[in-house]
């Protein structure tokens, strides 16, 4: 197999603009250059020296709607944290755990089924739970 003179520049091209995009998503913050400016910036030099074409980026679509959902989805977020929804949201829930004797991680008080055996499981849990409140009330 012969690798052409043309092949071996592309690659060095590719590795030249691999390392330094790489190099600024890692210490970017240092630097206050922000990780999709790096990305663009390295696209941008993969596009400019002809090692992807344009036609090729448009090929990718799943990625371009990758881009485009996760860029909606961190937009939306965003908004919503900047209009105070997600504060009030999770204070909301604080509340109603604290009012409710609700604690995160705890055994939901349902009752279990065993799929096996189809009987309900036995009252493991609601000792556990029992246990925890009397030793929470002492």
């Amino acid at each position: 197999m012969v690798v052409s003179r043309f092949s071996r520049i592309v690659d060095l091209i590719r590795y030249l603009t691999t390392l330094p995009q790489v190099g600024l998503w890692v210490f970017g913050g240092l630097l206050n250059i922000d990780v999709v400016s790096a990305a663009i910036l390295g696209l941008a030099v993969l596009l400019v020296t002809g090692v992807v074409t344009w036609k090729e980026c448009l090929a990718e679509g799943v990625a371009w709607d990758t881009l485009t959902w996760f860029a909606t989805l961190i937009a939306m977020v965003g908004y919503l944290n900047k209009y105070g929804l997600i504060s009030w949201f999770s204070q909301t829930v604080v509340k109603r755990n604290e009012s409710t004797g609700n604690i995160p991680g705890k055994i939901s008080e349902k009752p279990c089924f065993n799929l096996n055996t189809r009987r309900p499981c036995r009252n493991k849990f609601k000792r556990q739970h029992n246990a925890f409140h009397e030793a929470r009330h002492r």
